[in-house]
């Protein structure tokens, strides 16, 4: 998301624009974003006088003119988390604030409704999965190969792992039966697929070369 110097903003686009889709994040905000400028701190601290103590919100990435807050639950409840506090902190930055709870697709009533009644709203896995997805082909795929992107590759698959625990992850009968059938086309479209990665590289790099010269 930004969090270390020269890495990739994908994931960080990639959740921006899972809230558009759901309203929770300005649209022209985000087509003025410069992703070169985001950065994203760990743990952000914000004292509360209530319970004499920090209190600490998982991530908040900030922009040119924004900054969002997410908390992250993953297994916990979101039923003691100060939102008050994350609030605090999120307008101390002096910009437009969004806010967010990132959290697992089957994720209990303990997170969602002391969210929603906090005014943070959830985003799910899947949620995230598909926006990212969908950026994959324009931002990842055609970057020059690095380790972000094979970093970037595990992360999604990971989230997806977890996205929907309760789910079994085997083929139907319906789908294996497809599958065997149309088994060599299913095979010269993967290989098609990987050649297309090859070929957008191949043409990045010559674009970067010629910028370069």
């Amino acid at each position: 998301m930004g969090g270390y110097p020269g890495a990739p903003r994908w994931l960080a686009k990639a959740l921006l624009h899972a809230l558009v889709r759901k309203g929770h994040f300005d649209d022209e905000h985000l087509q003025q974003v410069d992703w070169e400028a985001v950065t994203t701190e760990r743990e952000a601290g914000s004292w509360s006088a209530e319970s004499a103590s920090t209190k600490r919100l998982d991530l908040v990435v900030s922009g040119n003119d924004f900054v969002v807050g997410i908390e992250h639950k993953v297994w916990a409840s979101a039923e003691h988390n100060p939102f008050d506090a994350y609030d605090s902190l999120l307008n101390s930055y002096a910009v437009k604030a969004y806010r967010c709870v990132l959290c697992p697709d089957d994720s209990k009533e303990s997170v969602w409704v002391p969210a929603k009644e906090a005014g943070w709203p959830t985003l799910s896995y899947s949620e995230l999965l598909a926006s990212a997805y969908a950026l994959y082909g324009q931002d990842v795929a055609p970057s020059d190969q690095t380790k972000w992107q094979i970093f970037y590759q595990e992360l999604l698959q990971h989230i997806t792992s977890i996205a929907q625990p309760t789910e079994e992850k085997t083929m139907t009968k319906k789908e294996l039966e497809f599958s065997l059938k149309h088994f060599h086309d299913l095979y010269e479209a993967s290989q098609r697929l990987e050649q297309l990665d090859q070929e957008l590289m191949r043409k990045e790099k010559a674009t970067s070369l010629l910028r370069y010269r």
